[in-house]
C-alpha cells in the first residue's frame, strides 16, 4: 500500500490527464501486467498517462 494520504492521492488524481491506478482497483492486476512474464511487481500505484 501506498504511504501517501488520501488527500495527497485525491489531488494527483485530480491534476492527471490520464488514470491513476492502485492495488485495490479491480484491473490493477491487468494494468501491471508486462510484456515478460518473469518479472512481477506490485507498485503502489500505476500512473497511466493520456
Amino acid at each position: 500500500m501506498s504511504s501517501l494520504s488520501s488527500e495527497t492521492l485525491n489531488t494527483l488524481k485530480s491534476k492527471l490527464q490520464g488514470q491513476l491506478v492502485l492495488p485495490d482497483d479491480p484491473d490493477y492486476d491487468e494494468v501491471r501486467e508486462i510484456w515478460n512474464a518473469m518479472i512481477d511487481r506490485k507498485p503502489a500505484l500505476i500512473v497511466r498517462c493520456q
